[in-house]
């Protein structure tokens, strides 16, 4: 007997039971077969994705960042912020003076965002900043804000 599909064996097995052969008669070898080669299928289809979704995170830099939170302290140690990226193009930033939100995109060298919530004064939206590259958990850097003033940036893990 040989069949593909767990179906199609249930349907031969059925159909040899109905015509009375002996069970000792029927050869199950082939449905072994198929299951190992099914097996081999989907272990390289399940590899197949994995190397697809290391080499997206190898090639975005900021995919370290999605599900993590970046806390940006000023020179005096006081923290600045929170902000808080995904992999969508979206961020949201916590301050002690609110909360912002908006989208975020590379350009060349340069990380730019633009606020869209609340709705930004005219001609101040977006900003865009050198991009330090891409980090790992626990790395920190230093950052010059628009103002000129100096800050630095940790990746942590995780979000509240």
């Amino acid at each position: 007997m040989h069949c593909s599909t767990r179906d199609a064996c249930v349907r031969l097995l059925t159909r040899e039971a109905t015509t009375k052969s002996p069970p000792s008669m029927m050869d199950f070898s082939n449905v072994e077969k198929g299951n190992l080669e099914m097996r081999r299928i989907l272990a390289g289809l399940v590899a197949a994705a994995l190397g697809v979704s290391m080499a997206m995170a190898a090639d975005d830099p900021m995919a370290s960042r999605y599900g993590n939170t970046v806390v940006a302290k000023g020179a005096d140690g006081k923290e600045l912020g929170r902000t808080y990226y995904d992999a969508d193009g979206s961020y949201k930033r916590t301050t002690p003076a609110g909360e912002t939100k908006g989208k975020w995109k590379m350009d060349g060298g340069k990380i730019c965002l633009t606020q869209t919530e609340p709705a930004p004064p005219a001609n101040q939206g977006t900003v865009c900043l050198p991009f330090p590259g891409a980090k790992a958990v626990g790395d920190s850097w230093d950052v010059t804000l628009p103002d000129g003033s100096k800050a630095t940036a940790t990746l942590q893990q995780g979000r509240p």
